[in-house]
């Protein structure tokens, strides 16, 4: 009975024993026992089911557990569910954690793993550059016109753009991007400035994590070009000009035209129009021809005018009203001239209407024929006299139609379409020598050769006091025996000593004028001086263009 109690006894006390255990379920684990956890963290969640008592514990603090222990006194298998908190990774690597779970007794059950944390977003990386990348430094200067300008947007994170001012538009004007270093071209679309002033728009970057980045464009003020002018010395054929720019280094167009021209344009933007068609028209597809690479070169280089400008147009019509007016252009032909200044004048009267008509006169002419190599010619001229001065006569039309088609177009051309070329190709009156008997003095006044176009450059013709050019007059007839003429040919051979001056002497005769029959009589015989002929600096002859060339071409300048 003792050793049955006693069993009896042990049986109740003790039980069983049961095998120590310890089971993780619920984990989701890669091959290296480990589980991969976001940058942006995530709550790993499993369950201990044990029959002994344990410690949960975490390498690293952004990995934390709950509960951290665990106690089991009765030996019982307890199910218990585990938490591994783990906070968001804002560093720019990957990161690890160890998870271990250890027994009270048996260390052979003891459990670990690992988690894996993705790299957090890198630093904010955020700046704009020029588009050479340099550093922004100075506001971005750009032109009056419409126009563009460009910087670089460099950032790892989402940006946006705007601007403070309506005449500046950007685009793109955000970008989304996320942790990588992304460079994207922002272009600045600028409107024309329609103000005189220097005006300038903020455009401000934006993105999160970063300071705000501001780019300044400074666009320039509206260029308006305005003008003095003045006018002097009008005559009935010419008139001195002289234009000031208020910017010394604009191009512009100075035009002087027949009151009637202008008059008809309502506005100044339509008289403008008018002639950069006219020009186009004229130039827009021979510049080549003309030795330039395009025809805004043409039309800056080679009819504009840059600072003060002085000229002299010539042959004007007389007793007629003409307007100078001017305007600038930038390298685009765009003008840049708001209002257009107009001066008006008008022509004297022809000096002839003052003379009275004398007669017919014949007149040998030794200059030219001699310059061209021609045989001398005499031809009919016109005698006016002087109503204030009975002896002094004035001779005109020296150099009309008939020398031109006995001397020049002779081949092609007649009188008659000579005639009515007038005003195209010469002025109504030509070199015309005034002979004083009083004083014994024969000069040869400004005035422009009939075949002689006038827009081929500058000649300078004179009779030289230095060659002393005597002359006599008897038996009514003028003689001035020229030693030599000089005349000036911009594009013609140069001469051994570098010069483009030519003296052309008196090859083929004296210059002769034969009075009428009734002036003959009015002064007696006497040695005659010329003066000097000065005065012709806008004139130039291509001997190409005048030589046996039918085509009278109106030339407008």
């Amino acid at each position: 009975m003792l050793a049955a109690l006693v069993c009896a006894v042990a049986c109740t006390t003790t039980g069983p024993v049961s095998e120590p255990k310890l089971n993780v379920d619920g984990l989701s684990l890669g091959a290296g026992n480990e589980v991969v956890v976001p940058a942006a963290g995530l709550d790993v969640t499993f369950s201990i089911t044990s029959n002994l008592g344990y410690t949960v514990t975490s390498s690293q603090s952004w990995a934390s557990v709950t509960p951290a222990a665990v106690s089991n006194e009765d030996g019982k298998d307890v199910k218990t569910a585990v938490t591994v908190a783990v906070a968001a990774n804002e560093t720019a690597e990957a990161r690890e954690a160890v998870i271990k779970v250890v027994t009270e007794k048996n260390p052979a059950l003891d459990y670990s793993f690992t988690v894996k944390q993705s790299a957090g977003k890198e630093p904010v990386s955020f700046y704009v550059t020029t588009t050479d990348l340099k550093e922004i430094t100075a506001p971005i200067e750009v032109a009056e016109k419409a126009t563009s300008a460009s910087v670089i947007v460099v950032s790892n994170v989402s940006w946006t753009a705007s601007s403070d001012q309506t005449w500046l538009t950007v685009s793109p004007a955000s970008a989304t991007i996320e942790n990588e270093e992304v460079p994207t071209t922002v272009s600045f679309a600028v409107e024309a400035n329609s103000v005189t002033e220097v005006r300038t728009a903020n455009v401000t970057f934006t993105a999160e994590g970063a300071e705000p980045v501001v780019v300044s464009v400074s666009q320039a003020a509206k260029k308006d070009v305005s003008f003095t002018i003045t006018v002097e010395n009008v005559t009935y054929k010419s008139a001195d000009i002289t234009c000031v720019p208020s910017d010394e280094t604009a191009y512009f167009l100075l035009s002087c035209e027949k009151a009637a021209y202008v008059d008809q344009f309502t506005t100044d933007a339509d008289l403008i129009q008018a002639d950069m068609e006219y020009f186009y028209e004229k130039y827009g597809e021979s510049y080549t021809e003309h030795k330039y690479e395009s025809y805004e070169q043409l039309f800056l280089e080679g009819l504009c005018s840059v600072g003060t400008e002085e000229w002299t147009p010539s042959p004007l019509d007389p007793e007629t009203e003409y307007v100078v007016y001017a305007f600038a252009v930038d390298a685009e032909l765009n003008p840049i001239t708001s209002t257009v200044p107009k001066v008006r004048f008008t022509t004297e009267a022809k000096p002839v209407e003052n003379w009275n008509y004398y007669g017919k006169g014949k007149y040998t002419e030794g200059y030219l024929s001699g310059l061209f190599g021609l045989d001398a010619k005499q031809v009919e001229v016109d005698i006016y006299q002087d109503p204030n001065n009975a002896n002094r006569f004035a001779m005109f039309n020296a150099y009309g139609p008939e020398m031109l088609v006995n001397w020049m177009f002779k081949e092609s051309v007649t009188i008659e379409q000579i005639e009515a070329a007038k005003g195209q190709l010469w002025d109504d009156t030509y070199y015309s020598y005034t002979i004083d008997f009083t004083t014994g003095e024969v000069v040869m006044p400004v005035q422009p050769i009939g075949f002689i176009h006038p827009s081929y450059g500058a000649i300078e013709a004179g009779i030289d006091p230095e060659y002393d050019p005597n002359g006599s007059y008897a038996d009514g007839v003028v003689t001035l025996q020229v030693k030599g003429a000089t005349l000036y040919l911009p594009n013609g051979a140069q001469t051994s000593s570098g010069t483009t001056y030519y003296f052309y002497g008196n090859t083929n005769g004296a210059f002769k004028i034969e009075m009428p029959t009734s002036a003959q009589s009015s002064a007696a015989s006497k040695s005659v001086k010329p003066g000097r002929i000065t005065g012709l600096k806008n004139y130039s002859v291509d001997l190409s263009k005048c030589i046996k060339t039918p085509n009278l071409v109106e030339v407008r300048k």
